[in-house]
């Protein structure tokens, strides 16, 4: 702390720097901050998001089951519509039953049929007697005899059902190119004598099922009409069965054969235990974008009776493109960190000026002391030694003619008195910093007394403070030498600045002379310079005259 309050103009710099410092920490912590708060709320957004498609999936198909639960009404083929034509052999009414759920959901809803068991002892072996739309040739088959994936789900289906439930899904299998993905739902309808038989609770629906409404579900289209909706602009969603296949897209065709994405890094990273998941910089499985993606489990509506097999889990994955508002982002904050730059520059050069300013008025402080030190010593010593001058003066006219030791004596007071008022004015002289200018005068009205004459050039224009005062020491040094020793009768003083470097000439045209050693003023003057990094430079010139330079660097 010393050395600060020794150098005024560093004391506000450090207290700047410090403040500074602690804005630009400050201010990359709030930015941290802001980014990491940016990921949190995206991430939040994005789950919910992919909550709501998981919901709005899931409500789909639970209302076309519904609406499949609803012609049975209930178990009770007495109070079900599918029932009462059963026990009647009403194939009209089934076949309007059928076209009417077909007519329901016509994009969703590949084709409806209705197996009576009749006198067969499984609704497996059942018949086929209504399905919808014309051209399915169903009708009149078993149902062992549909084929591929959606006869084998749909008899997986109803051979699991047990005696109360009115409905159940099949899980989501691969279907066609037409139909990627596909699903079935499917009712009962329980005999009431199995329904109040004791032992009822043990019997299954493929021995006591009465009839049975089947519909097959375009599982892909189904996911991608009813999530786009709730998705923001460029956003996507996937559905994934429990072997990481791609069963739906939102924004996008669903290829067949299915897509195996369980070597995704990030789809990896889904399981039973772990079935939520989000990330705000992955890479889409699709696109190979970078994207924010969360998972979220679908569950209730995709597995037999309802509810997905141990060990299984259905995902929703939502992918969000957050660069456009992460940009934007960017740029707000590189705003805000160049205006935070701006201040910490600004801050640090007033600070320079603060210190500069201060040290100014340390310098000027100086200046005022040492003009008044010298007042002092002026009035007080000076005063003083004067008056002894005189009364030796006076007391060796008192003297006795004869006393010469007493008058030697005197002489000898009076000189040291003098010598002594020499030194002080010296002194004084030294506490006043001389200026060029002043300088110059003196010089010149010394020339002329000494019939000297001078010629001065000046264009080196203004100076710092300290180089011009040196540039006066220069002056008094050179024209007394001049005076004293050179015999000159011609005397030039040339003050010129060129570049960074100011340069003081004093030439004379003195007899040629033998340079020796410098006197004790060049040398003080040499040292007086070489303070401020320049150099003095004297000595006699070929064709007769001294010439003394003074060189001086100038600071920019």
């Amino acid at each position: 702390m010393n050395r600060f309050l020794g150098r005024p103009q560093l004391l506000p710099l450090a207290i700047a720097g410090i403040v500074a410092a602690a804005v630009l920490i400050l201010g990359q912590a709030s930015e941290d901050d802001t980014r990491a708060r940016l990921r949190s709320a995206q991430v939040e957004s994005a789950t919910r998001a992919a909550e709501g498609v998981s919901a709005n999936f899931s409500d789909r198909l639970r209302l076309i089951r519904s609406t499949l639960s609803a012609l049975a009404l209930g178990q009770n083929p007495d109070e079900s519509p599918v029932g009462l034509a059963a026990q009647r052999g009403d194939s009209v009414t089934l076949q309007a039953i059928a076209d009417a759920v077909q007519r329901l959901y016509p994009r969703y809803i590949l084709r409806t049929y209705i197996a009576t068991r009749g006198g067969a002892d499984t609704i497996h072996d059942g018949t086929i007697v209504a399905a919808s739309p014309p051209g399915t040739g169903l009708v009149g088959k078993r149902l062992t005899d549909v084929s591929g994936e959606s006869g084998a789900a749909m008899r997986r289906s109803v051979g699991t059902t047990s005696t109360f439930e009115t409905g159940a899904f099949s899980e989501a299998f691969a279907g066609t190119a037409a139909a990627p993905s596909e699903i079935v739902i499917q009712v009962t309808i329980i005999p009431r004598q199995a329904l109040t038989d004791p032992h009822g609770n043990g019997l299954t629906a493929s021995t006591q099922s009465l009839a049975v409404l089947v519909a097959e579900i375009d599982y892909a289209r189904t996911f991608a009409d009813t999530v786009a909706s709730s998705l923001a602009p460029g956003d996507d969603a996937y559905v994934l069965d429990q072997n990481r296949q791609l069963l739906g897209r939102a924004r996008g065709a669903t290829v067949f054969p299915l897509l195996d994405l369980s070597h995704d890094p990030f789809v990896q990273l889904i399981g039973p235990a772990t079935p939520v998941v989000a990330r705000s910089a992955a890479t889409d499985p699709l696109s190979a974008q970078t994207r924010l993606i969360v998972s979220e489990p679908l569950s209730g509506n995709n597995a037999v009776q309802g509810g997905s097999p141990a060990g299984t889990t259905y995902s929703v994955l939502l992918l969000r493109d957050t660069s456009a508002l992460e940009s934007e982002v960017d740029a707000a904050l590189g705003q805000l960190a160049l205006f935070r730059l701006v201040v910490v520059g600004m801050l640090l050069v007033l600070a320079y000026v603060a210190g500069l300013a201060g040290s100014q008025l340390t310098l000027r402080a100086v200046d005022h002391e040492r003009l008044r030190l010298a007042r002092d010593l002026h009035d007080l010593l000076g005063h003083s030694l004067s008056l002894i001058t005189i009364k030796t003066q006076l007391a060796r006219r008192l003297v006795s003619p004869g006393d010469e030791a007493a008058s030697r004596e005197m002489a000898d007071v009076e000189r040291v008195a003098r010598e002594s008022l020499q030194d002080v004015r010296h002194a004084i002289d030294g506490y006043r910093q001389p200026t060029f200018g002043a300088a110059l005068i003196g010089a010149r009205a010394a020339l002329e007394a000494a019939k000297i004459d001078s010629t001065v050039e000046q264009i080196a224009g203004s100076l710092p403070p300290a180089l011009d005062a040196t540039h006066a020491w220069a002056v008094r040094e050179g024209v007394t030498n001049v005076i004293r020793h050179s015999h000159a009768r011609r005397c030039s003083i040339r003050l010129t600045h060129a570049g960074r470097e100011a340069q003081l000439e004093i030439i004379d045209d003195g007899p040629v002379t033998t340079m020796t050693t410098p006197g004790h003023g060049l040398q003080g003057l040499q040292e007086r310079v070489a303070a401020f990094g320049g150099h003095a430079d004297a000595g006699p010139l070929p064709q007769g005259g001294f010439r003394l330079v003074v060189s001086l660097p100038v600071k920019s």
